[in-house]
């Protein structure tokens, strides 16, 4: 029985065993690991505190592994050389490689319709943000930056309310105050006017890794955009606003009704941001009258 289930097996087998199967890529690629290896164990060369005649496994393993340690240090002093400088544009380059590579290659498959505007409305206020963030990135005092910047975001919650979403507006502003507040806060710990910029890095660097990361963002959230496979759910709202949320505003029966934890979260965030504010100042206020002096800070 067993003799012939092996012939069955035999039999249905898709090759067979052969003394010389002829010149071809099995042929080859042993020749080759013979070749190689030949090489290794005739002309590596010789050291005093290695075998005098051909290295055995250990040493080979001890070489390749004293070879690794002196490659991890020397990368380990590239990457980690304590430079901030070093690290934001490691970061940010991978970030713009991982991001902007594949939505580039999603954007040429994309068949759509691309609106820049829907107003002019909104091209003056990109405008103003796209003003606001070279005159941060311009600055030479720490103070008129974070202003600035803090200008940038105010920008964009307007944006947010021209596009009909004014609780996103209103948390974005409360959250951009709080954020100005403790820079302001933490500024007042730190010198009045920025480092002077590495010599060794040319200012061109910066700006195309910074212009890099500008364009795969703004490509990812295109494609993201023009990706969609489904119909939008902006027309069942408009349908069920009135007959199930008995209002006629979508966007307060949207809010209140039918995305009412979302609400819920926005207002959590916005507490916390009015309470971190009040905190913050009542501890610089208690802190200053404390120590006799006012609240300042110098541009």
């Amino acid at each position: 029985l067993m003799k012939s289930a092996a012939l069955s097996l035999d039999a249905m087998a898709a090759g067979k065993l052969v003394v010389w199967p002829g010149f071809g890529e099995p042929l080859l690629v042993s020749a080759l690991v013979l070749a190689v290896g030949g090489w290794i164990g005739w002309n590596v060369p010789d050291r005093p505190r290695w075998p005098s005649v051909r290295p055995s496994g250990e040493v080979m393993f001890e070489r390749a592994y004293e070879g690794l340690l002196r490659g991890s240090v020397a990368i380990t002093r590239v990457s980690q050389s304590g430079s901030l400088v070093v690290y934001n544009l490691v970061v940010f380059s991978v970030l713009a490689l991982a991001v902007g590579v594949p939505a580039f290659g999603l954007l040429r498959h994309i068949e759509g319709d691309v609106v820049l505007a829907d107003s002019a409305v909104q091209v003056v206020l990109v405008g103003l943000g796209i003003a606001f963030a070279v005159a941060a990135v311009r600055a030479e005092g720490r103070l008129s930056a974070a202003l600035l910047a803090g200008g940038l975001g105010f920008a964009s919650a307007a944006l947010f309310a021209l596009f009909g979403a004014p609780d996103l507006a209103l948390t974005q502003l409360l959250v951009e105050g709080l954020v100005i507040v403790v820079m302001l806060l933490v500024m007042r710990r730190l010198p009045r006017r920025f480092d002077n910029d590495a010599a060794w890095l040319p200012p061109w660097s910066r700006v195309l890794v910074s212009g890099a990361v500008g364009a795969a963002m703004a490509v990812f959230a295109l494609a993201a955009s023009l990706s969609r496979t489904a119909p939008s759910v902006g027309g069942e709202y408009l349908t069920r606003a009135a007959p199930e949320g008995a209002g006629n505003n979508v966007v307060n029966v949207i809010l209140v009704d039918f995305r009412g934890t979302d609400t819920l979260g926005e207002v959590t965030v916005l507490v916390v941001a009015g309470l971190g504010v009040a905190n913050l100042l009542r501890h610089a206020r208690r802190r200053s009258s404390e120590q006799g002096i006012g609240i300042e800070v110098d541009a």
